[in-house]
């Protein structure tokens, strides 16, 4: 609508200059106002100066400027909520991470101290049981020793202890020993079982290429007879072709 409005505006205008050329309308005065001596029925009255006023002009310029401005002006508005936009949802992402970061820890945290729990009370109940058996031991061993008392024999058990190196690290040492030698023959047992799986896979493997080697020979061996065969065929073939050209002469 605007450029048509434009158009027909630049048309009316060389209209009226080609009028004054020819000298069928007056000029126009320094005014930029019609005056009534040039009034035209097809124009109307209206300014003559062809491309408009300087002022409409500037106002047009200002208009664009204007505009442009204010499209620049949404866009960076635009721009700038997506950016907020890009943020927020960064900043949503970064607390949802550390919100299921912070629950595994604590989940986490709430296991440990489960088995840490677990772990003090089992703890705690060998120690009761170990201090349990230990204060019957010394029961049985006062009672023991009140009896030896009564029957005169506690001296003679002492001495004999002292003589053998101490009951409890005698003990203790024999135990050790023991471990030891269990440990031993659990590892020596296994080295046998290793041994002879090796033995035995190397048997298998023997085996293998034996079996392959004979395959091998019964194919060469096959390969030998049949060319012998076929030798042998020839000379017959050789000795009829013989035969048949004495018939002849």
């Amino acid at each position: 609508m605007y450029d048509a409005l434009k158009l027909i505006r630049f048309l009316s205008q060389l209209y009226i200059k080609n009028m004054q050329k020819f000298q069928l309308l007056p000029p126009t005065t320094h005014k930029n106002v019609a005056t009534p001596s040039n009034h035209d029925t097809l124009t109307g009255p209206m300014s003559v100066r062809v491309g408009g006023s300087r002022s409409t002009k500037e106002r047009e310029k200002k208009k664009k400027k204007k505009k442009k401005k204010k499209k620049k002006k949404k866009k960076k508005k635009k721009k700038k909520k997506k950016k907020k936009k890009k943020m927020k949802m960064k900043m949503k992402k970064k607390e949802e991470g550390e919100k299921k970061k912070k629950k595994k820890k604590k989940k986490r945290d709430r296991r440990k101290k489960k088995k840490k729990k677990k772990k003090k009370k089992k703890k705690k109940k060998k120690k009761k049981k170990k201090k349990g058996e230990g204060e019957e031991e010394e029961e049985e061993e006062e009672g023991r020793k009140e009896e030896e008392e009564r029957r005169g024999t506690e001296g003679r058990r002492r001495r004999k202890k002292e003589r053998e190196g101490g009951g409890r690290r005698k003990k203790r040492d024999r135990r050790r020993k023991k471990k030891k030698k269990k440990k031993k023959k659990k590892k020596k047992k296994k080295k046998k079982k290793k041994k002879k799986k090796k033995e035995r896979r190397r048997k298998k493997k023997m085996k293998k290429k034996k079996k392959k080697k004979e395959e091998g020979e019964e194919e060469e061996e096959e390969e030998e007879e049949e060319e012998e065969e076929e030798e042998e065929e020839e000379e017959e073939e050789e000795e009829r072709r013989g035969r048949g050209g004495r018939r002849r002469r």
